[in-house]
């Protein structure tokens, strides 16, 4: 069953149109919130989350777009829990963290490989235990940072893992300071993190903030647009995050969302359709986001799965251009990046990313052309190096 909600609607001087919610088949389980989610090689999973108990918590349940249906995989071996993190890298899971069935904060780490359906025990995380962390992913490594610790202390130190060498490293520390419920999202190499909560007393954010793994330097950009917030879901989808839903002062649960541009501009989204919302798990495959579970504000815990149709237009850029250390092709496309010099000697090639980034290799100074071929699409872009 579908169940399409269309918005059309002014605010803030913009004409939102062209995006709907779109209900899809709910998860085969009870209710969730704080769960999480990741997308891999066109699917999608679920995982952990309160379920009011956790029961069911550890049951793996996987995607798929084209049937709209969902399949129960291997399950999570580590103990129960929620308010984990996840991100993807190299197509290969990591979990991490949490607040366990029987009130711990956890540090353990586990990649699932959905090749094989095998969940692997890695080592520990090496800071302190944490739950309600923020995670991202850039198109090598994984981060994360804040979060709330044993008994509840709030803390701000960030971490990068390097999934090829199976190591955590410190980082430049969150520029708001100790808070957690913070949710991020990268774009690319380019990393953004905000929202989120402190305790004691109870304090809700909506500052946003740039981080860049390159120079480990954390920089202001414009506030999250709604209200301030914690608990809110994030997806990114092309070049574009999407911030929305959760819950702030006087108890609000929220149902409106943003959309997120490379160029540090927020859009208004259509709300969504039903009611206010928290604690969402969210993926993202072939162009579209997708947010399930969660808490409703009649404080039912929900299966529900929803997808977010938004327009993309047709991209294909290469940024920064001129570069002098590293460029970033941005592609809507999918296919064969082929790379000539101005004498037409091919010099390298790969093939696109699903999330639509992908590095450009490391040349000599100097001129060069980059195709991407895509059946019997073609298109050529120069790309210049100093």
């Amino acid at each position: 069953m579908k169940l399409i909600f269309s918005a059309l609607f002014f605010s803030i001087q913009f004409l939102i149109y062209s995006q709907n919610w779109e209900q899809l088949s709910a998860v085969p389980s009870p209710g969730r919130d704080d769960g999480v989610s990741f997308s891999i090689n066109g699917f999608g999973y679920i995982v952990t989350g309160n379920q009011n108990g956790f029961s069911e918590s550890n049951k793996l349940f996987q995607y798929t777009p084209i049937s709209n249906s969902w399949k129960e995989v291997n399950p999570f071996p580590g103990v129960a829990r929620q308010y984990a993190g996840v991100f993807v890298v190299n197509n290969m899971a990591y979990l991490i963290g949490g607040y366990s069935s029987s009130n711990e904060a956890l540090k353990d780490v586990w990649k699932y490989n959905p090749s094989t359906n095998e969940w692997i025990q890695l080592g520990d995380f090496p800071g302190e235990a944490r739950w309600s962390f923020f995670t991202f992913t850039t198109l090598d490594f994984g981060f994360l940072g804040t979060g709330a610790t044993e008994n509840g202390p709030t803390v701000s130190d960030c971490w990068k893992y390097n999934p090829s060498s199976d190591q955590w490293t410190a980082i430049s520390a969150y520029p708001e300071g100790e808070i957690r419920e913070v949710h991020g999202f990268c774009l690319g190499e380019d990393c953004f993190a905000g929202t989120g909560m402190t305790l004691n007393p109870l304090q809700f954010s909506k500052k946003f903030y740039k981080y860049d793994p390159r120079e480990d330097l954390w920089s202001t950009i414009d506030d999250f647009p709604g209200e301030a917030r914690g608990y809110v879901g994030v997806e990114k989808i092309g070049k574009y995050g999407i911030v929305g839903g959760g819950w702030g002062n006087q108890n609000v649960f929220y149902k409106d969302f943003y959309q997120f541009s490379l160029n540090g501009k927020w859009t208004v989204l259509p709300d969504f359709p039903l009611q206010g919302w928290r604690g969402i798990s969210s993926f993202s495959i072939n162009k579209t986001a997708y947010f399930t579970s969660g808490l409703y504000e009649d404080l039912s815990r929900t299966s529900d799965l929803f997808q977010l149709n938004i327009q993309l237009n047709d991209e294909l850029i290469i940024y920064p251009n001129p570069s002098e250390d590293f460029s970033i092709l941005y592609s809507t496309y999918q296919g064969r990046i082929d790379i000539f010099d101005l004498k037409g000697n091919k010099v390298d090639e790969l093939n696109t990313n699903e999330n639509g980034f992908n590095r450009l290799p490391k040349l000599s100074i100097g001129e060069y052309l980059v195709r991407l071929s895509d059946g019997s699409f073609k298109k050529t872009l120069r790309w210049i190096i100093r």
